[in-house]
């Protein structure tokens, strides 16, 4: 696919070294490094781990220890239901992942993987409703429109396992994400892995 047009949602995250984008520059992106949303568990692999010097040389526990200690043995010092809900669904979506990608290594290797692509919006009406859905409140944003080179992968969203479903059924539904089958309500995404220029900044919020 060559010289397309589509609309993007960049988001500045306090743990991506990824620059707002600049109209008129290219920019790439392959299998040799992972973009922003998959560099998150890079960077915070366990977001509500503690600190406890008393413990020496391996002095930080995982949040979900941390659960135990505060529910346990120090009380409520903390506000344990947001607790867990971070944690709990920091690994339901890593698990969503890593499913994700073991479908498409196994099934669809020639697909852009969800971990070294740009997703990507194919219509302008559809932007609003990824705002919606990315949540950009409060947040360092972008809405551009690019031209997209490379190869590239229009999927349903809606085909994402959301964590309720039996583990064959987690599979089954990443096999008909990449299978690009739509759903009775599609939302579609658009991954692409290769080179986007900057047309135009839409709108931004920084």
């Amino acid at each position: 696919m060559s010289e397309q047009y589509y609309y993007h949602i960049n988001t500045k995250p306090a743990y991506s070294d990824h620059p707002f984008m600049q109209p008129g520059s290219t920019y790439s992106f392959t299998n040799d490094n992972t973009n922003p949303f998959f560099q998150y568990y890079e960077r915070f692999p366990d977001p509500e781990s503690i600190l406890l010097p008393q413990l020496g040389k391996d002095n930080k526990i995982s949040g979900i220890d941390s659960l135990f200690l505060f529910q346990n043995l120090m009380g409520n010092l903390v506000d344990l239901p947001r607790k867990a809900f971070v944690i709990a669904n920091h690994y339901r979506l890593l698990a969503r992942e890593l499913v994700l990608e073991k479908v498409r290594q196994e099934k669809f290797p020639s697909s852009p993987s969800r971990q070294n692509c740009i997703f990507l919006i194919e219509s302008e009406k559809d932007i609003q409703s990824w705002k919606n859905q990315v949540g950009i409140n409060g947040k360092l944003y972008q809405v551009i429109k690019v031209r997209a080179t490379g190869n590239i992968i229009r999927v349903d969203s809606n085909n994402l396992p959301k964590g309720n479903e039996p583990f064959s059924e987690w599979e089954s539904k990443a096999y008909n994400y990449w299978n690009c089958e739509p759903t009775d309500d599609p939302s579609i995404e658009v991954l692409l892995e290769g080179q986007v220029t900057v047309d135009e900044i839409l709108e931004m919020n920084m």
